[in-house]
């Protein structure tokens, strides 16, 4: 959690046979005020040295993901909402 709220800080992307095929942590542009840890699993330790941004994410799935993907999960709405990609 940021001053702004809560911050994207892991993108994970499996595929239909539960391999993961995109896995990447993100450093938010605003300093970390609590990393709650308990239900993130996110720590510290973890994004230090991490220079990937949320920007480099959106360009990332952009690039890699078909236009025609489908797209399912649990509270999808939020994680989209999280990757600024619908609002």
């Amino acid at each position: 959690m940021t001053k702004n709220g809560h911050e994207l800080t892991r993108v994970t992307i499996v595929n239909e046979k539960c391999e993961t095929i995109y896995d990447s942590l993100v450093k938010p542009f605003d300093p970390i005020i609590n990393y709650l840890t308990r239900y993130s699993g996110i720590t510290k330790e973890m994004l230090n040295g991490v220079t990937t941004r949320l920007n480099d994410v959106q360009e990332a799935l952009r690039n890699f993901l078909p236009p025609d993907a489908i797209l399912c999960g649990q509270s999808l709405n939020g994680d989209l909402h999280a990757l600024k990609v619908s609002y």
